[in-house]
């Protein structure tokens, strides 16, 4: 079934994504996995903290290239929540091992006095020690909620006394792209129907989704201006191409891509709406030639800070990057001194 996302108890606000290109087998096959299909894909969010046994945790690292299940909930919950994470834990009963190594599962506390790491790690364990639980602060957890457009009611977390926590009722279903494609509300959960989904999924050909790396990334000090040229190579080792669709990074009002043009002795920068990345061959985004734009920043960075730049690529979904910010004459002597030059690599 092919719907919006729910917000339930939640306020949904606009998701971004990237469609499937044309002739993807994708869309027929989540149509049948008996979820709903969100029309735009979910960015899996950026989150890094420590997990239930206070091992350092990075979502979007440890979800590249599997199957991620993601659910909102609270230990206390006396309905919803500890049948959601059973009924998953019985449907990854079900795959073999070789499949159980390819899925992720996380739990999000959405009750932070309560959902402390020494409440969720016994909890946890007694459904499935592969599972993970994260224990956000309330500035932590609305900011990751605000990364997939949702926002916490406001309510009252009394220290005594009983209390129920509103929380997205959806558990979110993020494909080896990272990117949530579908999701099972509480009508919809059976353990055979999600296992089933998982296999159909890990038969997919993902490699040629996720097969984008991004190396060498830095961005030129803007020196107090609100424009960041961003640099880098980003290599395709997929077996079709890929598109680079644009790149964006918190702070930033847009990105862009451009190129320079050489015309009678002047240079002028011009637009361009998506470069490809072929099929084991890469792209160089390099200062004078292609590159990237952060536009709108808000805090202008200085050299030595870092970014959050996230690459949108029309197959392998999101790739994020820490990028540094270097002064501009050590960016161009760093290009040209790793063969990325100018005009090296396109």
């Amino acid at each position: 079934m092919r719907t919006p996302a729910r917000s339930l108890s939640l306020l949904a606000l606009v998701a971004l994504g990237c469609g499937a290109p044309e002739g993807d087998p994708l869309p027929r096959l989540l149509d049948s996995l008996g979820g709903e299909v969100f029309v735009q894909p979910y960015r899996l969010p950026s989150v890094q903290m420590a997990d239930q046994h206070g091992r350092p945790f990075d979502l979007r690292t440890e979800a590249r290239g599997h199957i991620t299940f993601l659910y909102f909930g609270y230990v206390h919950c006396p309905d919803i929540c500890p049948i959601t994470m059973a009924t998953l834990a019985r449907a990854l009963e079900r795959l073999e091992p070789a499949e159980r190594e390819q899925v992720r599962t996380v739990f999000v506390g959405m009750d932070p006095p309560r959902d402390t790491p020494e409440v969720l790690a016994p909890w946890l364990a007694n459904l499935d020690p592969s599972f993970v639980g994260l224990s956000p602060t309330f500035e932590e957890l609305d900011a990751i909620l605000a990364q997939l457009g949702f926002r916490r009611p406001p309510q009252e977390y009394p220290e005594e006394g009983p209390y129920e926590v509103a929380h997205p009722g959806l558990l979110f279903v993020f494909t080896p792209d990272r990117l949530g494609r579908y999701g099972y509300p509480p009508d919809a959960l059976d353990a055979d129907v999600i296992a089933t989904g998982v296999r159909a999924l890990l038969n997919l050909e993902w490699r040629s989704r996720t097969g984008v790396d991004v190396q060498g990334a830095a961005a030129a000090d803007p020196l107090g201006q609100a424009q960041v040229s961003v640099y880098a190579t980003l290599v395709n080792g997929g077996t079709v191409a890929d598109t680079l669709l644009g790149l964006s990074a918190p702070g930033a009002r847009a990105g862009s891509l451009h190129e320079m043009v050489h015309e009678g002795g002047v240079m002028r920068m011009q637009a361009v709406p998506s470069l490809v990345i072929p099929a084991g061959g890469r792209l160089t985004l390099a200062p004078g030639a292609l590159h990237g734009m952060l536009e709108g920043v808000s805090a202008p960075p200085i050299a030595g800070d870092t970014l959050d730049v996230s690459f949108r690529l029309a197959r392998a979904g999101e790739v994020v990057v820490r990028v540094p910010v270097l002064h501009p004459a050590d960016v161009a002597r760093g290009r040209s001194e790793d063969g990325q030059g100018p005009h090296g690599g396109h």
